[in-house]
Order: structure tokens, then C-alpha cells, then sequence
């Protein structure tokens, strides 16, 4: 029951909604248990009288009549209220998740991976809201109805016949609180294997052409079926615990049927029942047969419930360091949009070297800042700490309070939709010719243009169909279109030419003012020349424009020659 005491703050939320089912649950019960004592009542009569009239009869089935619509409308009423609590309480998790998910760090995207987090926030989230669902119908049926039904049987029909029924259910208790531990352990299995299979299939869905060229399908596919086998063996053995719980529940019931036949034909042949008081027993114990089974459908609901509500939990807890200066209030001059300090460096989680050494500068605005370095030297790094994607223990690195940041990423983000759409992610009511100025600065209307639909053409997921250059044009005319003041590129010019490079270097230059910002990671070293600055990362970390930086004899001077645009 620990279940319902890690939901307690929603039932808390809406105790009202919960106490009008509770009642309700109790007077429909209460209204099913009648009927066999006016029936037991009626039976009596017709075994001392013989032959009833209609005038003896009609009172008893305008009662039950009554007591049926009266049993329906309040099932309806709580059935009701019941499952739109548990939708709602869905529907809170998946904002909460979804909400977390999107305040997180790069790092942890790839420590859960993207189907894992889907398996969250499907299967898991809907177990839980079947825990707040069926768990409460199993629940009250389980306790509520066979509590009734006992004192029922105890007070107005015989005790001694109710003592001897009831003999089996201790065997019942322990059998299921067995069964209810080895599915906790089975259940989380299941899911986390089922988390790793959407793991394998969104890799294979997202790389299917790459696994193609290079002939890997096979391969992938042994994979995608050795994790569907863990998942099939996972759930097989949840099967066989499921299948405890029917066979148990129905083997004790049968045994209560059975005492209650034998004990119960002694104590009408002794004179200490009656036959019609037997018949509404066996009516009763008929009412004792659903709450027993659903004791079993409860463990098995809440043990699924509970075990995909820690792995929910887990993520939700999920924090990450803060800095110790970090509290949104950095005295920044005016003039500057972000600040870089690292006196110790940056180490990534688990790693023993430093990604970034020792680092202190400042962007001023209009200030076009280009950040080089050998391959793993940390450019994409500096870009994410920035950005909060990935977090530091020691003073981090400030973007000034009021400035809106645009990023294009090495990895490109295209969704399903129109070009347009694409292009108006960060301003919904941009007009078209502030769309296609953003276009003709980041030299993609011309391509645009001459796609049969324009700015209407269709996209599929990730851009199928585009170039590598078009999707790079895309998505910095869409981060100039935000009306960003700073400006992060992330080596996005790599599949462009060095014409349309150059173009576009020239454009960004003239859409940079005085207000405005850029800061560029390129590994074409000729660009770099366009620069205001150029940070150059080593263990030195030189921050020089191109001519002053040429003269140091480092490692750009180096290397620039061989990497003209």
C-alpha cells in the first residue's frame, strides 16, 4: 500500500472528488448487500404460506428495482470521478516530466537516451494512472465490499457457518503477499527492458540509411531481436506470477464453498438455520468470490504501479550541481553579454582530464568572437556551458540577465512540418518578409524559391531530402529570425561551400549592430580572418584578433593556412 502513500499529495489535492467516492462506494455496496436478505425474507414466506399474492410480492420487487438503479447510479458516480482523478493525474505527470525534461542538460539526454524517456512517459506514467484507477476499484472491492459482506454474514445470517468460511483466507494473505514481492522484482525487469528496446528501435528508426550504406542492417537487426527476447522473457515471467493469482483466489473461494455446504446443511438439519437464510449464505459468499480475486488483481496493479513510479521518480529527482555564485543576480557591465569564468578548468562527468583548461573573457556587444582549438579541445563544450547544458561546481560561465540567445547546433534539429514553420519556431507571428530576409541573409531563399511549394514545401522528420548545407542555412536563418542577441554557431558551416561561406560571413557581419553579439566555432580555420577576436583554446587559451593572433606562432598560425574558406 507505500502506492498510495507516494500519491498522497494528488489524492490531498482532490480529497473532495475522493471522500464523494469513497461514500459513493460504500452506499452502492450497502445497496448490493439487500437484496439477498429481502430474497432470503421472501423464500421463507413461500415455504411457510405455500401460495403468495400479488399484493405480498410486489412491495419486495418494487424494493429491488429500486435498490438496481440506486446500485447503478452510484457505480456510475464514482466509476466516474475515479477515472478522470487518474487521467488528471496522467496528465500532471507527463506536464511535470516533459517540464523536467526540458529544464535538463545535454548530459542527461544522453544518460537516458530518448527511448527510455519515451517509456516513461508512456508506459510508466499510464501504469501509474492505472494504480490510481483499478488499483482504488481493486482496493475497495478488495477491503470495503468483503468487510461488508462479513459483518453481513456474521450478524443477521450465523457467525459460527461466517468463522468456518473464512478459514481459508490466511493461506489466501500469505500466497499473495508472496506472489505481490516477486512482481516488484519481475515488474522492474520488464520495464526497464522494454525501455531498453525503444532505446534500439529509435537508434535503428533515426540511422536506417546509415546502416544501410554501410551494409550493418543484419547486425542491428541481431540487436533489436536479442533485446525484444529480454523483453518477451521479461514479460513471460511477469505472465507466470500473473498467473498465481486467479487459480489461488479461486482454490480458496472453492474451499469456502465447500465448508459452507458441508457446516451449513448441519446447521439447517439442527434447526439452527433456516433454507432461506443457507441461500442468501451462499448469495453472500457468491458477493465474497469478486473481492477475492480482486485482492490478487490488487497486488498485481499496485506492485506494476509502484515500481514504474520510482523509475518516474528517479528522473524527477534527477538534479544537477549548481554553481556556488549561480543565484540569477551577476553584476555584468552594460555593455557585456556574457562572461567566461573558469579558473579551474571544466571536466565532463566521469572524466579525469580537463575538457577546458583555465579560461577567463568577456563578449561584448557587437562584438563578432570566433573560438578555435584542435579536435576535442572543448569549442562545443564552452557553447553548452553557456547555454546551461551542461553544469560546474565552480563559477560558471554568465549570459547577461536580459539577453535572448539563439544556438545552431552540429546536430540540427528539423521537425515534421513546412519550411515555414520551421523557420518561425522562435517567432510564431513573423511576417513573411521578415522570413525571407532572415532567409537571404543566411543564403537559402534562392534554394527555397525554387522548391515547387516555397516556403509551403513539406519537411519530413530531420529534414529528409534536404542537403547537409541546405538543413546549416536553415537553421541559422531561423536563429536570425528569433531577433536573438547572441548569436551561438557551432561549427555550422561545414557543409557549405566556400563561396556561400564567405557570402554568409559577409551577411552576418552586417546584420551584427552595436546591440548584437556572435560567437562562432568553425573548424575552416579562413574564416576566422572575419572575426573581431579569435579565442584560441589550449592550455594557454589566447584571445587575439587574427593578425595579432598570427604573430604568436600558435597553434592557429599554424594551421590556418591549410583551412582557407
Amino acid at each position: 500500500m507505500a502506492f498510495f502513500l507516494e500519491v498522497g499529495w494528488f489524492i490531498r489535492q482532490h480529497k473532495w472528488r475522493y471522500l464523494t467516492i469513497v461514500l459513493a462506494i460504500i452506499t452502492a455496496s450497502i445497496c448490493s448487500l439487500l437484496p439477498p436478505l429481502m430474497i432470503a425474507k421472501l423464500v421463507d414466506k413461500v415455504a411457510l404460506q405455500q401460495n403468495l399474492g400479488w399484493a405480498e410480492l410486489w412491495p419486495t420487487l418494487a424494493q429491488l428495482l429500486l435498490l438496481a438503479f440506486a446500485t447503478y447510479g452510484l457505480r456510475y458516480l464514482w466509476r466516474l470521478c475515479l477515472f478522470s482523478s487518474a487521467l488528471e493525474l496522467e496528465r500532471q505527470l507527463l506536464l511535470k516530466l516533459y517540464g523536467h525534461c526540458c529544464n535538463m542538460p545535454a548530459a542527461f539526454f544522453r544518460r537516458h537516451g530518448t527511448g527510455k524517456l519515451l517509456n516513461h512517459l508512456n508506459a510508466d506514467i499510464n501504469l501509474v494512472s492505472q494504480g490510481v484507477g483499478n488499483g482504488v476499484i481493486f482496493m475497495v472491492d478488495a477491503f470495503v465490499m468483503s468487510t461488508l459482506v462479513v459483518i453481513v454474514l456474521a450478524t443477521q445470517l450465523n457467525a459460527l457457518l461466517t468463522v468456518c468460511v473464512l478459514l481459508p483466507l490466511p493461506i489466501m494473505a500469505w500466497a499473495l503477499k508472496r506472489y505481490g514481492k516477486q512482481m516488484h522484482d519481475v515488474s522492474h525487469q520488464s520495464q526497464q527492458a522494454l525501455g531498453n528496446y525503444y532505446q534500439n528501435i529509435e537508434h535503428t528508426l533515426s540511422g536506417m540509411q546509415v546502416l544501410k550504406s554501410h551494409g550493418y542492417t543484419q547486425s542491428q537487426q541481431a540487436k533489436v531481436t536479442a533485446s525484444l527476447e529480454t523483453l518477451t522473457h521479461a514479460n513471460i515471467a511477469q505472465s507466470k506470477i500473473e498467473a498465481k493469482y486467479e487459480p489461488t483466489t479461486s482454490l480458496v473461494a472453492a474451499a469456502s464453498f465447500l465448508l459452507t455446504l458441508a457446516v451449513g446443511s448441519v446447521l439447517v438439519r439442527q434447526g439452527h438455520m433456516s433454507l432461506g437464510e443457507l441461500l442468501a449464505f451462499n448469495l453472500y459468499l457468491g458477493y465474497l468470490i469478486w473481492p477475492m480475486n480482486a485482492f490478487g488483481f490488487l497486488f498485481n496493479t499496485l506492485a506494476l504501479a509502484s515500481v514504474s513510479l520510482q523509475r518516474v521518480n528517479h528522473v524527477l529527482n534527477e538534479k544537477w550541481p549548481v554553481a556556488a555564485n549561480d543565484d540569477g543576480d551577476v553584476s555584468m557591465p552594460e555593455a557585456d553579454l556574457l562572461e567566461i569564468h573558469l579558473p579551474q578548468g571544466f571536466k565532463h562527468e566521469n572524466r579525469d582530464t580537463n575538457a577546458l583548461h583555465p579560461l577567463l573573457f568577456t563578449l561584448s556587444k557587437g562584438q563578432f568572437q570566433g573560438i578555435v582549438g584542435p579536435i576535442g579541445s572543448g569549442k562545443s563544450s564552452l557553447l553548452q556551458l553557456l547555454l546551461g547544458q551542461l553544469k560546474t561546481e565552480q563559477q560558471p560561465c554568465y549570459l547577461h540577465a536580459n539577453a535572448k540567445v539563439a544556438y545552431v547546433p552540429q546536430e540540427l534539429a528539423l521537425f515534421s512540418g513546412s519550411l515555414k514553420d520551421n523557420l518561425t519556431l522562435a517567432k510564431q507571428d513573423a511576417t513573411m518578409a521578415e522570413i525571407r530576409q532572415a532567409c537571404q541573409l543566411a543564403c537559402i531563399d534562392q534554394d527555397i524559391q525554387l522548391l515547387p511549394m516555397g516556403y509551403n514545401t513539406l519537411l519530413t522528420e530531420s529534414g529528409h531530402g534536404l542537403s547537409g548545407g541546405q538543413k546549416q542555412r536553415l537553421s541559422i536563418a531561423r536563429a536570425i529570425l528569433s531577433d536573438a542577441e547572441v548569436l551561438l554557431l557551432d561549427d555550422c558551416f561545414s557543409a557549405l561551400d566556400a563561396l556561400t561561406c564567405r557570402q554568409l560571413m559577409v551577411n552576418l557581419k552586417c546584420w551584427l549592430n552595436d546591440e548584437r553579439a556572435i560567437v562562432l566555432t568553425s573548424s575552416r580555420l579562413g574564416l576566422m580572418r572575419h572575426c573581431d577576436s579569435i579565442l584560441e583554446l589550449s592550455e594557454r587559451n589566447h584571445n587575439l584578433p587574427h593578425d595579432a593572433l598570427m604573430a604568436q606562432g600558435t597553434w592557429y598560425s599554424l594551421h590556418v593556412g591549410d583551412k582557407e574558406a
